[in-house]
């Protein structure tokens, strides 16, 4: 009787060790009530649509800050259930850093061209401010001090292929291809429908590609257009392939390439996506 007395104490003393070791190894599952001293808003007093959310830059009421109105209801929200803090929204058309959680005009780099704080030398990449064209955006600092812009990706039943696209490219093996040149979406914020994608930072835009203050070359243009259009269309890729033959009495020039790239874009049907998207019906 002793024999079979030990095993079964035994077996008693590992599954209480056991599920002391899983209850703690899960601490999210338990129920501690922080989110309920999360101050949120009732989803009436935010926008309901992304048009909704984006009309919130009204420059016919510029003195009327919808968009701090609207998105400072969540911003005890998205800094303490994700550690994002969004700047002040000072007015519709300039968003400025914090100091959190440190120094604002020092933030941590994360291997993308920044567009910093720091107004040392007059570039664009040295803009102490956020000049947003979007109510559905909004400049933000993390909790280990990266800049990033939080985007609102779906609300009201909108935008769900977009969060699927941004998902598929941001996963392997997508994320992993030379012609993937999306910025990464780093987190999902979710307060009901409404999906926030957290982006990276980034030094300017495409537009700053053309203007004469960069100094930027034909080539750079041709390239960032083809970075832009290359993924899935062999067509672009044609394209370069035919502006770098080796026999230079075969390349084309730079205003055929342009020429070529122009009626592209402006032949291509919409439906013509799911050639860059497969996954996708």
């Amino acid at each position: 009787m002793p024999v079979s007395k030990i095993p079964l104490g035994f077996a008693v003393s590992a599954a209480l060790v056991l599920w002391i070791f899983n209850e703690k190894k899960r601490p999210n599952e338990v129920t501690t009530g922080d989110d309920n001293n999360i101050k949120l808003p009732k989803r009436s007093e935010l926008p309901t649509t992304l048009a909704d959310w984006r009309n919130l830059f009204d420059l016919d009421d510029p003195h009327n800050n919808k968009i701090g109105a609207k998105w400072s209801l969540l911003d005890e929200f998205f800094q303490k259930k994700y550690g994002v803090k969004l700047w002040r929204c000072i007015s519709i058309r300039c968003q400025l850093p914090w100091s959190w959680p440190d120094d604002p005009w020092l933030p941590k780099p994360n291997g993308f061209n920044l567009l910093s704080c720091v107004n040392t030398d007059k570039r664009i990449s040295c803009w102490p401010r956020w000049c947003p064209n979007s109510g559905a955006q909004h400049m933000a600092r993390t909790s280990s001090g990266c800049d990033v812009v939080v985007r609102v990706i779906t609300s009201g039943g909108s935008g769900e292929n977009h969060l699927a696209i941004q998902r598929y490219l941001n996963q392997a093996p997508s994320i992993l291809l030379s012609s993937n040149h999306i910025l990464p979406m780093l987190e999902e914020m979710v307060f009901e429908d409404v999906t926030f994608g957290v982006f990276p930072k980034v030094e300017g835009n495409l537009c700053h590609v053309f203007s004469d203050t960069f100094k930027n070359s034909v080539e750079d243009a041709l390239y960032a257009i083809m970075q832009a259009l290359e993924s899935g269309f062999d067509e672009v890729s044609q394209v370069f392939a035919d502006m770098n033959k080796d026999d230079p009495e075969q390349r084309i020039t730079a205003a055929q390439a342009l020429d070529r790239l122009d009626r592209f874009v402006r032949e291509r049907p919409p439906s013509s996506l799911h050639k860059a998207f497969p996954g996708f019906t």
